[in-house]
């Protein structure tokens, strides 16, 4: 039950740093990595 909800969690903060990337942030590729 908590597993998917914690996925879900992550696809969100991984696309919420991708736009934060997309403004100039070399960060967004450890994040997206991990």
């Amino acid at each position: 039950m908590g597993q998917p909800c914690v996925m879900f969690t992550w696809d969100s903060f991984s696309w919420t740093w991708m736009s934060f990337a997309q403004s100039g942030l070399p960060v967004h590729g450890s994040i997206v990595s991990g």
